[in-house]
């Protein structure tokens, strides 16, 4: 039976105001009311009960966190202004890849009041708890959507390449409005430090590490450099600055310079010294059978200084007639090396000492060498002819220059003439300690000084 209040008919439900929290359900129900409408009758007025389900969504907060900082956008100068007197120009922009987490700065409820079976009420989060981790894309943005109403910090836990990372957490809250209001929207601001470059190079003597002053050197890149937008501002291979060693031998590049690669390189040598294109001094020898011309193996030379060796302090590092063993480092006095021939007749000495010095460290003279032979190869007679080198420096020497000694050794037991041979058996025994020296080069390893002129 149905209430006299309500007439058969069709009606439209629609919600007016929502509970606090909530956001009004903007949907509305149709109901029609006859006699095939099903109801329940209160039981103490009799009254029809129709019973219509309507569900709210709880408001709820995005939080959008942005990341800035200074970008590369150009590299400019006067309209006649050189490659290394321009300037690197930044300004602020947006920086993709700096990561955050969301963490809830107090306990956070549910908007409907409701408890568990303890009486306690329900939490979405405790405080501490972490909500969310956030990482920015190309504009600089990410976004955390659907959060309960309440307090959160948010913390920067990596920055982009090249940035420094902010230690400033921030505090955002999500406040309920009203129930027209379904999202209610925050939005945080980082900027990070861009990391500055600190580049400088260190001239230093290659003998005994004492400052050089008066050298300089060239800033290259050694890529191409783009800038924000992605485009090549600086080629690779372009000379980006100058600078010139102070009395403590520092050369320092003070532009402010983007991430990149880089490359120094000496442009200007300092007043007695050489170019820092280090050149490498050796000595050579082959060794070979006067009448088959065959190689020799297992001839022994000795490598002696024909004087003393001064290294620039005046200090003698070698004694002249000295037999030479090791490399020659600078102070040590060591000696360089002994050379014994190999199944192909040469052996090779290691790299030596190419001048003498002034008392100011100034290029002195060339040095003299004398190649001996100690030991013959077996069956031959040892040539004790004294071989003179001298190893004189070239500006323009490549890097390996080469002085090449070819020697013959004489048999022990000469091979007689054929009959029919007109050769005179005597001559044989003529020939001696026959030499043949040929081939000069020279180079050098290491810093070396010339004279000044």
């Amino acid at each position: 039976m149905l209430p006299e209040a309500l007439k058969i008919g069709n009606y439209r439900i629609e919600e007016v105001s929502a509970p606090f929290g909530y956001v009004v359900n903007d949907k509305y129900v149709n109901i029609s009311v006859d006699t095939d409408t099903a109801f329940e009758t209160d039981g103490d007025t009799n009254d029809a009960i129709i019973t219509v389900e309507y569900s709210d969504a709880p408001a709820v907060g995005e939080l959008t966190v942005e990341k800035k900082g200074e970008v590369l956008d150009g590299f400019k100068g006067g309209l006649l202004a050189s490659s290394y007197e321009k300037e690197f120009v930044y300004r602020e922009g947006s920086l993709a890849g700096a990561k955050f987490k969301v963490y809830a700065a107090e306990d956070i409820y549910t908007a409907d009041n409701q408890k568990d079976a303890d009486g306690n009420r329900i939490k979405y989060y405790s405080e501490g708890d972490l909500v969310t981790t956030l990482t920015t894309g190309k504009d600089g943005k990410a976004t955390a959507k659907n959060l309960p109403l309440g307090q959160y910090r948010v913390v920067e836990v990596e920055a982009p390449y090249g940035y420094v990372l902010n230690p400033n957490e921030q505090k955002v809250t999500f406040t309920y409005v009203d129930d027209k209001t379904p999202v209610i929207k925050e939005s945080l601001t980082f900027s990070d430090d861009r990391q500055k470059l600190d580049m400088s190079v260190t001239k230093l003597d290659a003998e005994d590490n004492t400052p050089i002053a008066g050298a300089v050197f060239g800033l290259y890149a050694d890529e191409d450099i783009k800038n924000v937008a992605g485009k090549v501002i600086i080629e690779k291979g372009t000379l980006l600055e100058k600078a010139t060693s102070d009395e403590n031998g520092k050369i320092a590049f003070v532009k402010d310079y983007p991430f990149a690669k880089y490359v120094a390189r000496e442009l200007v040598k300092p007043a007695g010294y050489v170019t820092n294109e280090r050149q490498k001094v050796q000595i050579t020898v082959t060794k070979t059978d006067s009448e088959t011309k065959e190689a020799l193996e297992g001839a022994v030379f000795g490598l002696f200084a024909k004087e003393d060796i001064v290294n620039k302090d005046g200090k003698v590092i070698v004694k002249a007639d000295t037999q030479i063993e090791r490399t020659v480092t600078g102070k040590d006095g060591k000696v360089l090396d002994t050379l014994t021939t190999d199944k192909n007749g040469h052996a090779e000495s290691k790299e030596l000492p190419i001048c003498t010095y002034n008392e100011d460290g100034s290029f002195k003279e060339d040095i003299h060498y004398t190649v001996v032979e100690t030991k013959a190869a077996d069956g031959y007679i040892l040539d004790e002819t004294a071989h003179d080198v001298t190893l004189r420096y070239d500006d323009n020497a490549p890097d390996v220059v080469v002085t090449t000694l070819k020697l013959i050794n004489v048999p022990t037991e000469p091979k007689l003439p054929q009959t029919g041979d007109n050769a005179n058996p005597l001559l044989y025994l003529g020939i001696g300690a026959l030499a043949l020296i040929t081939g000069v080069g020279v180079g050098l390893r290491g810093r070396k000084k010339k004279n000044k002129q």
